[in-house]
């Protein structure tokens, strides 16, 4: 067994695991199209993907030992498999790519938002600290408790609507609009713990995440070209790039690791040669069948 592992090409192995990846890309590719016309059609254009990625990586290894027109023959069954194979792999790269992104910018945009959202509240709390709540309903309650009309106290002498304006009366014109200040503030503290606890709800999820980059290679390829590469021009060449990277690597991986046959080699024979070692094995024969015939004449 280890003999036999040791035997094993890393070189195929490699190319195998290319062709491997490149027929599970053109496969899926397949699935997700077909899908939409049902799953006898996803089976169908998974077969035909499968087949014509092993035709791709057969049909070169055919080529180096075919006649000239058979050669041409299978170079253009060739293109057409690696054409269809780089269209599925092109499909399926592309597909993934804005999936990967889509769910980046999905986590960029949310935590811009938290941080857009932190900096607006950390505004709204940067003014005067407010008076305590307790404070507030002392006060409202001391207005309320003040005299009023006749033996009656604030509260039973003034009529305030919901805006706080007068309803009626020189007791309610003079302490309504005391009061609608007092329940203002009392709601505005009410409003500002709230903000307090969103506050903390937002730093815990900020501590939790970063900052996130859509696309890194490309951010990084385009601050190195000094801007001169954009962003989007840069991910369109990664996604080709691995395309025909995996595709051609596949495609004649095959051919490039087959071992080619030897050559027959054609030996002359020299006459002369030839004729010495047909004396010495006859004489061997000789020697062997009458030794004591050969022992007298020496």
């Amino acid at each position: 067994m280890k003999r036999r592992l040791a035997r094993v090409n890393p070189w195929f192995l490699a190319t195998l695991a290319l062709w491997a990846g490149s027929a599970g890309m053109n496969a899926s590719f397949g699935w997700n199209k077909g899908l939409s016309h049902g799953l006898a059609s996803a089976l169908i254009f998974v077969l035909m993907s499968v087949a014509i990625d092993v035709l791709k990586g057969r049909l070169p290894v055919l080529m180096v030992r075919a006649g000239f027109l058979k050669r041409l023959a299978l170079g253009f069954a060739w293109v057409l498999a690696l054409s269809w194979s780089l269209t599925a792999a092109l499909g399926f790269l592309a597909t993934a790519q804005d999936a990967e992104r889509g769910a980046r910018t999905s986590e960029a945009q949310a935590y811009d938002a938290a941080s857009a959202e932190k900096k607006r509240i950390e505004a709204q709390l940067s003014g005067e600290q407010p008076r305590s709540a307790s404070r507030i309903e002392a006060d409202i309650a001391a207005i309320l408790a003040s005299p009023g009309r006749g033996s009656k106290t604030v509260a039973a002498s003034i009529a305030c609507d919901k805006k706080g304006t007068t309803a009626y009366g020189a007791i309610s014109q003079k302490w309504c609009p005391q009061l609608a200040v007092l329940e203002a503030e009392k709601a505005g503290i009410v409003t500002r713990d709230k903000l307090v606890a969103r506050l903390r709800d937002i730093d815990a999820v900020l501590a939790s995440a970063k900052p996130v980059t859509i696309d890194p290679t490309a951010t990084l390829i385009e601050k190195v070209s000094f801007g001169t590469l954009a962003s989007a021009n840069v991910q369109i060449g990664l996604v080709l790039l691995g395309v025909v990277t995996i595709e051609v690597l596949s495609a004649l991986g095959f051919a490039l690791v087959a071992k080619a046959p030897k050559p027959k080699r054609e030996t002359v024979k020299r006459p002369a040669a030839r004729a010495a070692r047909k004396r010495r094995k006859s004489s061997h024969v000789i020697r062997g069948a009458y030794p004591k015939l050969v022992a007298v004449n020496d």
